[in-house]
Order: C-alpha cells, then structure tokens, then sequence
C-alpha cells in the first residue's frame, strides 16, 4: 500500500478486529499503537474504536496501514488476536494539521 503523510485528503485503510472477550467485545486496531476500544456490544465497540482511533493519531502522523493479507494467523497469533476475530476496515482521513476523520467500513 502506497502511504502519503500530510497530504489533506489523504485516506489510510486501516484492519479493525472485533472479538468477544469474556462479557464484552473488543475492538483492535493493530496499526495504531494503544488503538483498542471494548464495548457491551459489537457495534458499539466498533463505534468506540473510531474514537479511540481518532484520540491516539490526535496531532500525530499518520502510521503505515497495513493490508488485511498482511494479518496471516501467524502474526494475529504474534498479536494475541483471536483467528475468528470479525474483521472490518477504518477509513482515516487526513483533514489537514495531523487531524484525522475516522470512519468504519464492514
């Protein structure tokens, strides 16, 4: 994946991955250190990952977004991911002056 920095209107894919962890269910985003949201339900905590993504790239770059082919059992093993763990796609866009716009796509 070709990546551009400080580029208004740039857009990064980033993987998400959702599991259910004992009572609750837990968002991922692997890419973007301490990115990880929990919430009662799974759509809840996919909506409390886009802030949580949003908080942690807060006057930041933007890091590497790697592509959901590069997430091999081997590496979400390595991640302490659950394999069944539901995947879906973050759509971050720069807005200029390391402010990022996040939006989910399943």
């Amino acid at each position: 994946m070709c990546i551009m920095r400080n580029k208004k209107g740039n857009i990064l894919k980033y993987v998400a991955f959702v599991f259910q962890d004992e009572d609750e269910f837990t968002a991922v985003v692997p890419d973007i250190s301490g990115c990880i949201a929990s919430d009662d339900t799974e759509e809840e905590a996919c909506e409390a990952v886009l802030d949580a993504v949003e908080l942690c790239l807060e006057d930041e770059e933007l890091p590497r977004a790697n592509t959901l082919e590069y997430f091999t059992d081997e590496v979400l093993n390595k991640l302490g991911l659950p394999l069944n763990a539901s995947k879906y796609i973050v759509d971050v866009e720069d807005e200029g002056y390391n402010s990022y716009g996040a939006k989910l796509l399943s």
